[in-house]
């Protein structure tokens, strides 16, 4: 893995964004420091929950933040 300047936090990166709950958009997202905010949706992180006792090693991050939706 490269290294990310931030992906501990406290660098360039604001915010690591997880879209959905699939390996593959989540699978590296425990290499994010404690510092470091995750944005994602309370229902994905609920099935993250949900997921973590049945599927090994599933993350579920504890420095979460939920994006607040656009208004028009």
């Amino acid at each position: 893995m490269p290294d990310i300047n931030g992906l501990a936090g406290g660098g360039d990166l604001s915010a690591l964004v997880l879209s959905h709950g699939q390996r593959d958009h989540t699978g590296l997202s425990h290499l994010a420091g404690p510092g470091l905010p995750v944005a994602l949706g309370a229902a994905m992180l609920a099935i993250l929950e949900a997921a973590a006792t049945f599927v090994s090693g599933c993350h579920v991050p504890t420095n979460t933040v939920f994006p607040e939706p656009d208004e028009p």
